[in-house]
């Protein structure tokens, strides 16, 4: 039997608790959590053999061997450096909850129609235009690339474009900042808690006290936190990010864009504003340019879709790379940002957002979203083309389109 089809995703008439599914207090969940499980749980040899039959059945393109490949040995060698020691054979692993074969063979067989209903979308959004580099884009653009449990993907439209993170790559630096430092030096630094406002104001850092950043996710937040990366030097702190972001994108090709990193840097005059104003106010740690260096980069790190889909995969397994059962980041730091995902990863337009999708997502002004459907899948989108919020707005559209077929909302 193919492993798919003990999956528990497949549209439903009428939500019904599954057998040894909890009770839930007025709401039905659809992911039931898996057992507890240790690593020997799940040898090498027994992902080679799901992946093996599942590839025979469906004849899906598998990734390369993120940790395996030859190619990638210098990449894993630097950021293993990053792992700490907790993340070893002992972690708990999640069981693999496979897409059914009716959900992925819908998906195959009608993403390219979905995506196409969303394009004419775009001639609705505008391209970022305060970022001169990014204004350059072509706003027609849209593709998707989702990766699943056992290594599988699917993809439509521009999947191929590549793209820079922009503020997706704050989620990965919100992780290693908790890893190099712990959530309560984070949290000192930066609160919990959505704004209301846009990704770039001022505003309540200068009317709530203590004067630190709301969040994160915002762009006072992600420079505290580009703040907090270990290293000696701006080079080596952005060094790190990369190698830690390549090392989840299983892809040691990737690199910094240096156009948009030098329009970042031209440009960002509010960005340094509120830098000296953290400066002012404590909470800075280190010298503004040096600071804005390391956050203008991990921006403009240049990725494809593929490369959000496999990162996103592995923060839908709480931590785990699902094809290699390594177990990458603690799985409290990814519940940690799945939470911040749900509430500020859209901007001030994620409340909408969880209503319309109801998935862990983060976007970028670039017209990127890394999206997740908790244990089954990791989603990357690009469409240049945003709407008021800086969201793309066919992506969004897209993602609301999927989700409502496939009922993959959390909520």
């Amino acid at each position: 039997m193919d492993p798919r089809s003990r999956s528990v995703l497949h549209k439903r008439t009428q939500p019904q608790r599954r057998s040894g599914m909890p009770r839930t207090s007025g709401s039905f969940c659809p992911f039931p959590r898996p057992p507890r499980m240790t690593a020997s749980d799940f040898p090498l040899s027994s992902f080679s053999t799901r992946i093996h039959k599942r590839e025979a059945y469906i004849q899906c393109r598998l990734p390369v061997g993120r940790f395996t490949d030859p190619a990638n040995a210098d990449t894993m060698k630097k950021f293993a450096t990053i792992m700490p020691a907790r993340l070893g054979a002992g972690t708990p692993r999640r069981s693999i909850q496979p897409m059914d074969i009716a959900t992925w063979n819908a998906l195959q067989a009608g993403l390219p129609q979905w995506l196409d209903n969303s394009r004419a979308r775009t001639a609705d959004g505008k391209t970022a235009s305060y970022i001169p580099e990014l204004s350059k884009a072509d706003p027609d653009t849209l593709g998707i690339h989702i990766a699943d449990m056992n290594g599988g993907s699917v993809s439509a439209g521009d999947c191929g474009t590549r793209f820079t993170m922009q503020s997706i790559s704050k989620v990965f630096t919100l992780i290693l900042a908790l890893m190099d430092n712990g959530e309560e030096a984070v949290f000192s630094k930066v609160g919990m808690e959505p704004t209301g406002d846009n990704f770039n104001s001022m505003l309540k850092l200068e009317l709530v006290q203590p004067g630190i950043p709301f969040n994160p996710l915002i762009n006072a937040g992600a420079i505290v936190i580009s703040s907090l990366i270990n290293g000696n030097s701006p080079a080596e702190k952005a060094g790190r990010i990369l190698d830690f972001i390549s090392g989840l994108a299983g892809n040691p090709d990737l690199a910094v864009d240096d156009a948009t990193y030098y329009s970042e840097s031209a440009t960002g005059n509010l960005n340094r504003s509120m830098a000296y104003f953290l400066t002012d106010n404590g909470v800075l740690r280190g010298g503004v340019e040096e600071v804005l260096e390391v956050y203008f980069r991990h921006c403009s790190i240049s990725v494809t879709c593929s490369d959000l889909a496999r990162m996103a995969v592995i923060l839908a397994n709480d931590g785990i790379d699902p094809v290699t059962g390594q177990a990458l980041i603690p799985r409290r730091y990814v519940q940690i940002a799945k939470t911040f995902m749900v509430t500020c990863g859209m901007y001030n337009g994620s409340g909408q957002f969880a209503i319309d999708v109801g998935l862990p997502a983060k976007s970028g002004v670039s017209g990127g979203i890394l999206a997740l459907v908790p244990g089954l899948a990791g989603i990357g989108v690009i469409g240049p083309a945003l709407n008021p919020h800086g969201n793309s707005l066919a992506g969004v559209h897209l993602l609301r389109s999927l989700s409502r077929e496939f009922d993959w909302s959390m909520f």
